[in-house]
């Protein structure tokens, strides 16, 4: 009569202590990454927005360095004053309109005796071209002709000015333009001519 064995369980060897520290360690080590992703995240989105503000506060002091507006002063016995851009307006439109009606009431106010230095007189209260304008006006209505030939005056008689238009020129230069009724005649010694009545435009720019 033969014995019965039972089969032995197969044997596991005991796992290596370090291989097992090592595996721990690794975990532990995933584990924290995990855990630090979000404020990881945070951090970046943190200086993320700072870096935007820091750019943003660049750009406008740099826009704001670049676009000054000056100010440009005279003085006039120690006393600071202001000089207005010729894109803006220097004067109020009430002092421009009355700048005009009294350049009108000289430049039609003329006597045969000095008519030569009134009128070179007149040449700063003008432009260039409006000053030339004005001249050949004189000589193509026959009135600068009739006042040194009959020895005549001219007077004239300037109503209150309209406004018509304002605004900047093509350069920038800041206008206003007025109309005025002028009411003019030529009188001598002994005759004088009819009154002659127009409306004269006059564009006083700043």
């Amino acid at each position: 009569m033969t014995e019965n064995t039972e089969p032995s369980s197969p044997s596991h060897p005991a796992p290596d202590p370090e291989i097992l520290k090592s595996t721990i360690r690794a975990m532990k080590q995933s584990e924290q990454r995990a855990n630090n992703v979000p404020a990881l995240i945070k951090a970046l989105l943190c200086t993320g927005t700072c870096l935007l503000i820091s750019i943003t506060g660049n750009a406008i002091q740099y826009w704001h360095s670049t676009n000054v507006e000056r100010e440009y002063f005279a003085t006039d016995n120690g006393r600071l004053v202001r000089l207005a851009p010729t894109s803006q307006p220097a004067w109020s439109q009430n002092d421009a309109m009355a700048f005009g009606s009294q350049a009108l009431a000289t430049a039609f106010n003329l006597d045969f005796v000095h008519y030569r230095s009134q009128i070179s007189s007149l040449s700063p209260r003008f432009s260039d071209e409006g000053f030339v304008g004005y001249v050949n006006a004189l000589q193509a209505s026959n009135i600068l002709e009739t006042i040194k030939k009959e020895k005549m005056n001219l007077t004239a008689t300037t109503g209150a000015g309209v406004l018509v238009r304002q605004g900047q020129m093509s350069d920038g230069v800041w206008f206003w333009t007025f109309q005025y009724p002028v009411r003019m005649r030529l009188v001598g010694q002994t005759t004088s001519k009819p009154e002659q009545s127009l409306f004269r435009n006059h564009h006083p720019a700043c």
